[in-house]
């Protein structure tokens, strides 16, 4: 489908173009110069219209573009294992790309981009030659295989999601252990200025870790106030490793969120053992969150090593206003020979239950 006729007017701000999974030819001389936001969904680019699309996309098209959303889109080039994208607009400040269907590498420069959102597996590799505005950074699936802040810092990011941290190397792994993590910590070493903070963290299981790949990496993140970290687990007793090189590193929190993503077989006779045999782990940990005013605690299985760390952490937060604790639905009480306090966590205060699918509890200090 050439697409050399599309309509255009003065007055012309916003176009979607939804094509249906259709081939399409881009337009190589159109211009849009009053069109500011602008989706492209479900179309093939065909296989020599990549510098159509740089050029669709840039000033010389449309010179005001502010808005730009690219969903399903497929651009492959002959003879290229992956796409190449080079976006360069001066004027836009929002871009997403959503459930991208071929490996792609996008590079940037885009001096005035605030808002940018990557919620697809494809994109490979991302490279920022220019985005000194941008203030919101989200990968909601995952980061891209590599990251590259060029000009080596985005001063103004404020928001920034997900970053994915591995705990350890494995013996599985086929890429060297010290560059596994490189991509994720090389951008929070960009990012001096971020306030809130989404980690997910993968602990693999103890038989298969070879080296901590994680301890001593991770930059001192003070502007950071508010974090959540996923942590997603093999077994019940590895909740240390890696979440105590990261809670260290922000001592300025005044929300987190701690979430548990348990990977294991629970069946109601496998007899699981809760019973951790390392109570000083987490006593010998330097967390200072003597800002910390809201904690959240999520799917717990009421292991001992669950306790403690909630343990260290509450007691390091000299005025906390707000707790809240809820279970994982596979948690059963009478698998354990003593009931999981969690009123002994705190002082004086209020208890409620939240009476929600699972067991969840909330707390707050007497006004």
């Amino acid at each position: 489908m050439a697409l050399d006729q599309l309509p255009s007017s003065a007055a012309l701000e916003t176009l979607r173009l939804a094509i249906g999974h259709a081939m399409v030819q881009l337009p190589a001389t159109a211009v849009f110069s009053s069109l500011t936001d602008l989706s492209l969904e479900r179309m093939a680019v065909s296989i020599d219209g990549g510098q159509l699309l740089t050029r669709f996309l840039s000033p010389a098209c449309c010179p005001r573009l502010k808005k730009l959303r690219m969903r399903k889109l497929r651009l492959k080039h002959a003879g290229m294992d992956k796409s190449l994208l080079s976006l360069e607009a001066g004027e836009l400040s929002e871009l997403s790309l959503e459930s991208m269907e071929d490996p792609l590498c996008l590079e940037l420069r885009t001096p005035n981009l605030r808002i940018l959102q990557i919620a697809c597996s494809s994109i490979e590799e991302l490279a920022v030659y220019s985005a000194p505005r941008l203030e919101i950074l989200k990968f909601p699936d995952q980061l891209p295989d590599r990251v590259d802040v060029v000009d080596g810092e985005l001063p103004r990011l404020r928001i920034l999601r997900i970053v994915r941290l591995r705990s350890h190397s494995c013996y599985y792994d086929i890429i060297a252990p010290e560059l596994l993590n490189d991509d994720a910590i090389h951008l929070l070493q960009c990012c001096k200025s971020v306030r809130r903070l989404h980690v997910s963290l993968n602990i693999p299981k103890k038989i298969e870790q070879v080296s901590d790949i994680i301890k001593g990496r991770i930059p001192h993140l003070p502007t950071v106030t508010i974090l959540t970290v996923t942590i997603f687990l093999y077994e019940l007793h590895s909740s240390g490793d890696g979440l105590a090189d990261i809670l260290t590193q922000c001592n300025n929190l005044k929300y987190l969120c701690l979430d548990f993503k348990y990977y294991i077989v629970t069946q109601k006779n496998l007899g699981l053992d809760l019973t951790c045999h390392h109570q000083d782990h987490w006593k010998s940990q330097e967390i200072s969150l003597a800002h910390l005013k809201e904690v959240e605690f999520k799917g717990l299985r009421g292991t001992d090593c669950e306790l403690w760390l909630m343990q260290s952490v509450i007691s390091s937060a000299r005025d906390l206003q707000k707790l809240a604790v809820s279970f994982s639905p596979n948690y059963r009480s009478e698998d354990r020979s003593e009931a999981f306090d969690i009123t002994s966590l705190v002082g004086d205060g209020v208890w409620t239950d939240c009476h929600g699918a699972c067991l969840s509890y909330k707390w707050r200090p007497y006004l």
